[in-house]
């Protein structure tokens, strides 16, 4: 924010801006690959794809912010394939759909048991 500042400053502009940070704000968040969660999540993976899961940081928001954030809840992203999100040529792939669904659902069979 003060570089904003400074560099409005150095434009010589009699224009101004103001600049603040509503609530909520969550901060970054990651959990361990070895977190107990990331494991059985990774074997359901492995069981349904073959292969294992190719894990990666990413940015946004969305209810795992406060999920992982705010309540301490053990938090993977996973879903379908697709792209272009929240725009006007968004797309998902559908046949990786039924897939994340398969995983999820040997998931959540292997937490209920």
């Amino acid at each position: 924010l003060a570089e904003m500042r400074e560099l409005a400053a150095s434009l010589g502009s009699p224009a101004q801006f103001d600049f603040a940070i509503d609530p909520p704000y969550y901060p970054p968040w990651e959990i361990a690959a070895d977190h107990p969660f990331v494991q059985r999540f990774a074997e359901a993976y492995r069981a349904e794809a073959g292969h294992d899961p190719a894990f990666a940081h990413a940015m946004g928001v969305a209810d795992s912010n406060y999920f992982a954030a705010d309540l301490g809840i053990p938090t993977i992203q996973f879903g379908p394939r697709g792209g272009g999100a929240h725009q006007a040529d968004e797309w998902v792939d559908v046949p990786s759909i039924a897939a994340s669904v398969r995983v999820l659902l040997r998931l959540a069979t292997d937490i209920l048991r």
